[in-house]
């Protein structure tokens, strides 16, 4: 099977979460050996999966049980892996630029943009203000201590 790119992750596919144990069969290849998994992988996902903005999750077949299951991998450090398939580094690259402006999007449309109150904020592949009131968060919609500037 060639690995592919999408934007969603399929149901049922399990959490790999000790990173190098297989879920089903929970064989465990090691740390050294998480190439393993890179080789065998089938999917790179690019929707954010439990609120990991800043990553990007990948399927892959275990090389023992061959059932599936999947891990994030920060979106940052995509390229450090020499042996991911073809197109899967660029594919990160623009999912880590969309992610970014649609999150600039979202502050401009925001009560924040426009509010005295804000001392900061950081727009990368997840969006935060650091407000002087309510602290560090996410950009807000509604907010009962808005004083436009």
């Amino acid at each position: 099977m060639k690995p592919r790119i999408i934007r969603a992750m399929p149901k049922g596919t399990y959490h790999r979460a000790g990173i190098s144990s297989c879920p089903h069969c929970q064989h465990d290849f090691g740390f050294d050996d998480r190439n393993l998994w890179i080789k065998n992988a089938t999917a790179l996902v690019l929707e954010v999966v439990q609120g990991k903005h800043g990553s990007i999750a990948y399927i892959s077949e275990c090389p023992k049980c061959f059932k599936k299951s999947w891990v994030h991998n920060e979106i940052g450090c995509f390229y450090t892996h020499q042996e991911w398939p073809d197109g899967w580094e660029e594919a990160a690259e623009a999912e880590k630029g969309t992610r970014g402006l649609s999150n600039l999007r979202r502050f401009n449309h925001s009560l924040c943009a426009s509010c005295t109150h804000i001392r900061g904020v950081e727009i990368g592949t997840a969006g935060w203000r650091y407000c002087a009131l309510k602290g560090h968060g996410h950009f807000e919609e509604e907010c009962d201590k808005f004083v436009k500037a």
